[in-house]
């Protein structure tokens, strides 16, 4: 009788279990939710490449049509376009967080107490460094 009644009946999962059971469910969700955003980012980065594709054809023909008009800057822009066009997706991420790692040593160099320091002058050349790195990745380097 008790072999039988031990079969029949469901045991609780334990905390842990459910703990874990929770953390998986939440993580799944997580996941769907990042193939979202990755589509919907991958989509607008299509249609912004769009965009700019379009740019450089108008630059284009404007100086085809306008070279006596068309300078420096305007041929710097359409270097920019081009650029921009030809960038792998994790360069532009690596040079994002170059500026963002800059900024936040300019932060600390900011709230550093006793002014002038060592320190505060190595914060600042250690963020220098980091601008040019990203500088470097903006020019295709």
């Amino acid at each position: 009788m008790t072999e039988n009644k031990h079969n029949t009946e469901r045991r609780q999962p334990s905390p842990i279990v459910e703990q874990l059971q929770a953390r998986v469910a939440y993580l799944e969700a997580r996941l769907v939710k990042a193939g979202e955003e990755e589509a919907a980012l991958a989509a607008h980065a299509e249609r912004l490449a769009e965009l700019v594709q379009a740019s450089i054809n108008g630059i284009e023909w404007y100086r085809d049509q306008y070279a006596d008009d068309f300078g420096a800057a305007d041929e710097e822009h359409l270097t920019q376009c081009e650029r921009a066009l030809e960038e792998k997706p994790e360069t532009s991420l690596a040079r994002r967080d170059l500026i963002k790692q800059a900024e936040a040593l300019d932060e600390a160099k900011r709230n550093l107490p006793g002014g002038r320091s060592a320190a505060w002058h190595a914060l600042g050349r250690m963020a220098d460094e980091l601008r040019r790195q990203a500088e470097e990745k903006n020019n295709g380097n």
